[in-house]
């Protein structure tokens, strides 16, 4: 008989003769296997010093051939190890000549390889890695970077093994070699601005001048290539005439630059800020706190006026605008009559309001309920949604009376035609323990099509066991049977918190728990867990198996022993990776 360890073995077996991933695999099915791999929940199966050997046997198994699908799986599969802290302590030797080797067969084209050696050199340190091996790995990532044809993920990974090697011992590396190595003014120039970042202090004002102008002529940019330049324009302030002297091609990367520097203290460009045309909210809110009270107040008060305009003013910057210390009463008042339509696509912000100035809300109470009450009757179902969301936000923050509310909500459970709506409002029902909250949830439960409000029904159910058993228990019969796991999950914890209870329906529970163990059902370990007076059910959800790992690699080595017989499905392969 074999044991689980024998599948491991062949399937690693099989994974060893592979040069590329065969598409009747299937790259999903690949990843869930390098996941169980090293995955602590399966110990000590597939984790441990004996499979880390035994991955770095088959890794190894062809050192001459470039088996290059096989080679990845290790790789990927070592780099799994050290994420779930399995050290490869003592297999040093054996990992380092798997990854030589894998340098050596290597190709530019070969971009899962590629990703997997740099991700795992990435995971191992730099400290961990053998001084030949590092450098040959530099030497390649260079390659890849300033290889057009490469992937972009590829390049990322290798220019944060580059930027790993820089941040760990600047003196291992010429950096002025590798920064004119890496220079150029292509478009992917932004791909390796983390790597430059590292090394600013190597960059003369020939370089930074060359960079700082091309940017000029450039539309696209990241986050890295926009902090690059910003800090190149603080360390050679002669180089801002570019700010005011040249047209740039991008607008927005000349303001988002200003902003950074205006960000990190450099508040000498902040007029060129307020002067510019194309200006936004998330380019004026740096500016705010270099400005005297007067200029702050009234360019606040300008924006305000702004904040419905959603191109202008994007929802996170008016999250951030609403925080800003010295906004007054009156300001809210304004930013609220001007917010009014967008408070129901984002409801943070009247919870924002709400909790940077509670006395203004309080003020305002009786004007937002009504509001919500306005919104209920919308066409729209994402404003009814995001009523039912303001009046958690009042009942949280305020603890308000939201009686009015909670009777036009009730009807909401059944007839709102959308069942998002329907499971939210009965959520914020349960929350806020209305009256007839028990009642409501039985019937939608007996009554919904939709799974979604049927789980926010046993839930509530599940939460007041100990008040409305003859409920629960009719309830719970029939969600043993429901076709959503979820839903069922729920049914069983009822039934755990029943039998615990010892109270009149035990009997009939415990009838309706082993016809189910009878039956086959898949919750039968937790039946049994349950009628052995166990609460194991952890909200509704089941806990991993040995077993699903053990029947996934018996699927994946069944696919690889007897692939399919159409032509067409063995000759199509795919990259995994």
């Amino acid at each position: 008989m074999e044991s689980d360890y024998d599948y491991v073995e062949g399937f690693l077996n099989e994974v060893s003769k592979l040069e590329r991933c065969p598409a009747y695999l299937g790259s999903a099915m690949v990843e869930q296997i390098v996941d169980v791999m090293a995955s602590t929940c399966f110990k000590p199966v597939f984790v441990g010093e004996g499979s880390v050997l035994t991955v770095l046997k088959w890794g190894l198994l062809h050192e001459k051939e470039p088996v290059k699908f096989a080679r990845t799986f290790c790789l990927k599969t070592l780099r799994k190890y050290l994420e779930s802290n399995i050290s490869l302590t003592g297999y040093q030797n054996e990992v380092t000549k798997l990854l030589n080797d894998s340098l050596h067969f290597v190709t530019l084209e070969d971009l899962s390889l590629l990703n997997a050696i740099f991700l795992l050199l990435n995971t191992m340190k730099a400290e961990n890695i053998y001084d030949g091996l590092r450098k040959d790995a530099c030497d390649l990532a260079i390659r890849c970077i300033k290889d057009s044809d490469i992937s972009l993920f590829v390049k990322k990974a290798a220019c944060n093994y580059c930027k790993m090697l820089i941040e760990w011992d600047k003196s291992s590396l010429d950096l002025k070699s590798l920064i004119m190595s890496l220079y150029s003014l292509d478009d992917d120039f932004k791909c390796v601005a983390d790597i430059f970042l590292c090394c600013l202090d190597d960059i003369d004002y020939q370089i930074a001048s060359d960079l700082c102008c091309d940017a000029v002529s450039k539309r696209n940019f990241n986050f890295a290539y926009i902090k690059l330049l910003s800090r190149l324009f603080e360390k050679y302030p002669k180089l801002q005439f570019l700010f005011t002297g040249k047209l740039w091609h991008s607008e927005r990367m000349k303001l988002s630059v200003l902003r950074d520097m205006i960000s990190n203290g450099c508040s000498d460009v902040v007029p060129i800020v307020l002067s510019a045309n194309t200006v936004t909210l998330a380019d004026i809110l740096p500016c705010l706190p270099y400005l005297s009270d007067k200029e702050r107040e009234s360019l606040t008060e300008q924006w305000i006026k702004k904040l419905n305009d959603q191109r202008k003013c994007a929802a996170e910057d008016v999250f951030s605008l609403l925080q800003l210390p010295w906004l007054s009463s009156s300001d809210y008042d304004s930013i609220f009559e001007v917010l009014k339509e967008r408070i129901w696509s984002t409801p943070g912000f009247l919870q924002t309001m709400v909790q940077q100035n509670v006395e203004w809300c309080k003020l305002r109470e009786l004007d937002i309920i009504n509001c919500a009450l306005e919104a209920i009757q919308s066409p729209d179902w994402e404003i009814r949604d995001a009523a039912v969301e303001v009046a958690r936000i009042l009942w949280q923050a305020l603890h308000s009376n939201v009686d009015s509310i909670i009777q036009k909500f009730e009807s909401l459970c059944c007839d709102d035609p959308n069942p998002f709506v329907r499971a939210n409002v009965l959520r914020f029902l349960g929350e806020v323990n209305a009256k007839n909250v028990i009642e409501i949830a039985k019937q939608v439960y007996t009554t919904e099509v939709f799974s979604e409000p049927r789980l926010e029904a046993i839930g509530i159910l599940d939460q007041n066991v100990s008040t409305s058993e003859r409920w629960c228990v009719e309830v719970m019969m029939a969600a043993m049977n429901d076709s959503d796991i979820e839903i069922q999950g729920k049914a069983f914890s009822i039934a755990a918190q029943l039998m615990k209870s010892g109270g009149q329906y035990i009997v009939e529970v415990r009838r309706c728990l082993e016809e189910h163990v009878k039956n086959g059902s898949m919750w039968r370990n937790e039946i049994n867990a349950i009628l052995g007076n166990e609460l194991v059910i952890n909200n509704g959800k089941r806990t991993e198996s040995n077993n699903n790992a053990v029947d996934l690699l018996k699927e994946a080595l069944e696919k690889l022993k007897f692939p399919p017989d159409t032509e067409s499905e063995q000759q199509v392969t795919m990259d995994c990776y």
